[in-house]
């Protein structure tokens, strides 16, 4: 099956990043100080980040989200440079964009502080779905009652989306877990949110789910087959922040081209592997020839 457009709900957010020179398994005390010498802002949040990972591709990915007052022009006018559709991003005049404070040690673990801002509160964000049923959307993390409410709407018009609760998996019921991942197209989580999820959803009535496993790549399970995607080797290492994100936008334009599920995996590790390679979560870029080759060299197979 292959998909008109992609639509992608999720957060904007200022990335600010810290490298800590250390390692965090040295510290036992949560009474502790990580000095940091170096401090960079980016622009972030998971729906800007796969937004922009899908437009690298040469389609133009529709970003419903919430913004704050500090939104426009740098973000918004950078969003809109990338031929990403920004009618359904609400910006609130009377509040911030959400932040993420992420600090970062020398083994690329990774501490996160997010500041929710504008997009605390759930908003009639205006996505009437009946409208895009051509298409495939993507729930990611944002504000939990704008998840539940698309991930709803979804069901409810025979549209296929895929369930990506990231952070906020905490804050779904065991109920809201159990429906929302049974009745999606597919289901994203990394090994710890699987952990989380399996003790409320029975992943063998899962249609089909992903689980990232960092270095190790990620387990696609569809049709009663679990396969395993190798990552790309990374030619550097500049910066894991939003490689998941990556990941997603790369696996969303493979899934618009008919491309199975496992094919579309290895495009989203190799754009994860793009992602590494750059400071930021936007900042990685290629053309559709370059990423075909490198393609080829990874898997042995065209796209």
């Amino acid at each position: 099956m292959s998909y008109k457009n992609i639509i992608v709900a999720g957060s904007i957010a200022f990335d600010f990043i810290f490298k800590y020179e250390g390692s965090f398994k040295d510290h036992s005390d949560f009474n502790t100080c990580f000095f940091a010498p170096t401090r960079k802002r980016f622009f972030g949040g998971c729906g800007g980040n796969i937004a922009y990972s899908a437009s690298l591709f040469g389609v133009r990915p529709i970003l419903v989200s919430v913004a704050g007052k500090d939104f426009s022009p740098e973000y918004k006018d950078w969003l809109s440079a990338h031929n990403i559709d920004l009618k359904h991003v609400l910006e609130v005049k009377e509040g911030d964009t959400a932040a993420a404070y992420i600090t970062t040690d020398k083994n690329g673990n990774q501490l996160t502080t997010f500041y929710p801002g504008a997009s605390l509160t759930t908003y009639d964000l205006g996505l009437d779905l009946n409208q895009h049923k051509d298409s495939i959307l993507i729930v990611s993390p944002m504000n939990m009652g704008n998840m539940e409410e698309l991930c709803l709407q979804a069901i409810e018009k025979n549209m296929d989306y895929v369930f990506d609760p990231g952070q906020q998996i905490t804050l779904f019921s065991p109920e809201q877990m159990k429906k929302l991942a049974e009745n999606a197209f597919l289901v994203i989580l990394n090994e710890y949110e699987f952990g989380l999820a399996s003790k409320n959803v029975d992943f063998s009535k899962v249609k089909r789910y992903i689980v990232t496993k960092g270095e190790k790549g990620s387990l696609c399970v569809a049709d009663g087959q679990s396969i395993t995607i190798p990552v790309v080797k990374p030619n550097t290492v500049a910066d894991p922040t939003g490689c998941g994100d990556a990941y997603r936008g790369g696996l969303l334009y493979g899934l618009t081209q008919g491309y199975s599920l496992p094919k579309s995996c290895q495009m989203g590790a190799l754009c994860a592997t793009y992602s590494i390679e750059k400071e930021g979560t936007q900042n990685h870029s290629f053309t559709i020839v370059e990423f075909g080759k490198r393609y080829k060299d990874s898997f042995g197979e065209e796209i």
